[in-house]
């Protein structure tokens, strides 16, 4: 009897998650839809959009509005049609660039692209480079998608200026790896909306 108490009570720790600390002069963020949180930057700008599937974040910029880099995460369930299996990660990237083109894009270019596991779930690195149809911006597209065991689809994206990789890369990698969390824990008293 005395060892399953101990099993249990090291699989409760084991599987727990704490709160996570940001990095100083950070906010936090916390989506109620999915329980993720991370942390962002406080001079950072940030919309949950319609849905509150995710957030977009914002650096300051003197852009007009479209032309703007930012850094997105979102979840989503894994949509099937009936009979099918769930579409891989292969094939939402495969999606990505399609809908890319089908929006205009050109001289879409695949820098980098690689599996991974995050958070223990099977995963999707890739960066693209491609010039936008309106404004024949060129863009780079640094992507992470994974999909849990319950099929919810993750989606990390920095979308920046070739120039400016270099300085956004860095704290995209601060709040995916560092500070983004899954079920998290209710932030204290003070963070909540």
């Amino acid at each position: 009897m005395e060892r399953k108490s101990l099993a249990l009570l090291l699989m409760v720790v084991l599987t727990a998650q704490v709160p996570f600390a940001a990095p100083t002069g950070w906010k936090r963020y916390r989506n109620e839809r999915w329980g993720f949180c991370l942390a962002y930057p406080s001079n950072w700008e940030m919309n949950e959009g319609v849905n509150k599937a995710g957030i977009a974040i914002y650096p300051p910029q003197n852009r007009p509005d479209g032309l703007l880099s930012q850094l997105s995460i979102g979840a989503l369930p894994n949509a099937r049609p009936r009979n099918e299996a769930f579409p891989t990660l292969e094939d939402i990237f495969n999606g990505v660039q399609d809908v890319l083109r089908s929006e205009g894009a050109t001289e879409i270019t695949v820098l980098e692209k690689r599996n991974a596991d995050f958070l223990q779930s099977p995963a999707l690195f890739t960066k693209i480079r491609y010039k936008e149809a309106v404004s024949g911006i060129t863009w780079i597209e640094e992507r992470i998608n994974f999909k849990t065991k319950d099929e919810i689809l993750y989606a990390m994206e920095l979308k920046a200026r070739p120039e400016e990789i270099s300085e956004l890369g860095p704290i995209f990698n601060v709040m995916v790896y560092n500070t983004f969390r899954m079920n998290c824990v209710s932030p204290p008293r003070k963070y909540r909306k």
